[in-house]
């Protein structure tokens, strides 16, 4: 019993119930939609059509925060706040948290192929983009967007799962949840400022390459660029390449150490 305390401590299932209320927007949207074309479900079918969206939600998020969790077990692990998440803790071992995520990632997929055609095509989208907001916090200050983005799949999906067809009123709700989301998304990442702030840059290698151009790459000590990185800085062009990798950086404490982390974006 303490194994499934400890997993949905690991993906804060309590607040779930935030999350809950966009799916059932989507659903209700569904019902309504349908009697306005004189189309009725049977009580059974709406009730079996509503378990499978709360499956659907509860998996999805899971497995969205799961995977947030494991990737992120090493910044956890520095910081003060998180080092008493469960992966940074040990009380759950990296690897059996990304079994979680997947087994929910399935579940997820096999509750759609009982809901409708559409949901179940569309899945892999919906758990490509949850996912995916994972990666954004490495190399853009959007993904607080993506991860409203992420969220305001609810009400579309929950109509999908009702109607099997799209519509423009969950989508003019989940534009306003893309909104909602980014802003509390963006106030809650502020506990960490203080934890951020002291970290020196000590050196990382920069690597560029332009347009049909070879890569190249050079080691660059602090945190602006100084000498040949910024030579090659200056040379580059939209379309351009960049990455920078093997950041070293030093803590409060005086520690000097590397990120497991890489940034790589496409010059604008």
């Amino acid at each position: 019993m303490s194994a499934v305390k400890n997993y949905l401590s690991l993906v804060k299932f309590s607040h779930t119930i935030f999350a809950m209320p966009f799916a059932l927007i989507g659903f209700a949207l569904g019902i309504a939609a349908l009697k306005n074309n004189n189309i009725g479900l049977q009580t059974n079918e709406v009730i079996i059509r509503f378990c499978l969206v709360l499956v659907c939600m509860i998996t999805a998020r899971s497995a969205a925060m799961g995977f947030n969790r494991y990737l992120d077990r090493h910044f956890d692990q520095l910081n003060p706040r998180t080092a008493i998440r469960e992966i940074p803790a040990g009380i759950i071992k990296a690897e059996k948290a990304l079994g979680f995520v997947i087994v929910n990632a399935l579940i997820f997929i096999i509750a759609t192929y009982f809901i409708n055609t559409i949901c179940f095509y569309l899945s892999p989208v919906a758990l490509f983009v949850i996912l995916f907001y994972s990666y954004t916090k490495r190399f853009t200050y959007l993904c607080h967007l993506v991860l409203g983005v992420g969220l305001s799949l609810a009400p579309i999906g929950a109509y999908l799962a009702v109607t099997g067809a799209f519509n423009i009123l969950p989508l003019l709700f989940s534009f306003a949840i893309i909104f909602w989301v980014s802003g509390f998304d963006i106030i809650y990442s502020l506990q960490d400022a203080e934890f951020d702030a002291p970290f020196e840059v000590v050196s990382y290698k920069l690597g560029a390459a332009g347009t049909g151009g070879d890569f190249v790459q050079i080691d660059n000590r602090g945190s602006r660029w100084t000498g040949d990185a910024a030579g090659l800085v200056g040379r580059l062009k939209p379309g351009s390449l960049v990455a920078i990798t093997d950041i070293v950086v030093k803590d409060p404490g005086g520690k000097t150490r590397v990120l497991p982390t890489s940034i790589t974006y496409i010059l604008k």
